[in-house]
């Protein structure tokens, strides 16, 4: 998925995009059992999602989708670490 990224060229991007992405996270487990909504996590869904697809990596913009899919779930799996840092 990412042999072909230049890290080195997108390191700044890639920093900002994460920033981005945690704080869409730590923004959304401020809703009560975030996880049991779905309509919650699809909002947090779109909003990673756009927020990969308009980050500049293409190659984030094409798999974008199971990106979401795969940072939900470590979200998720993880919400106790998480909470932590919040």
């Amino acid at each position: 998925l990412f042999r072909s990224v230049d890290f080195e060229e997108h390191h700044d991007n890639i920093v900002a995009l994460t920033d981005q992405v945690m704080t869409l996270i730590y923004a959304a487990m401020s809703i009560p059992n975030i996880w049991t909504k779905p309509t919650n996590v699809n909002d947090l869904r779109g909003e990673i999602g756009t927020t990969l697809r308009f980050s500049g990596i293409q190659q984030l913009k094409e798999n974008s989708e199971s990106i979401v899919t795969e940072l939900i779930k470590l979200a998720k799996s993880n919400e106790s670490v998480l909470r932590q840092f919040v």
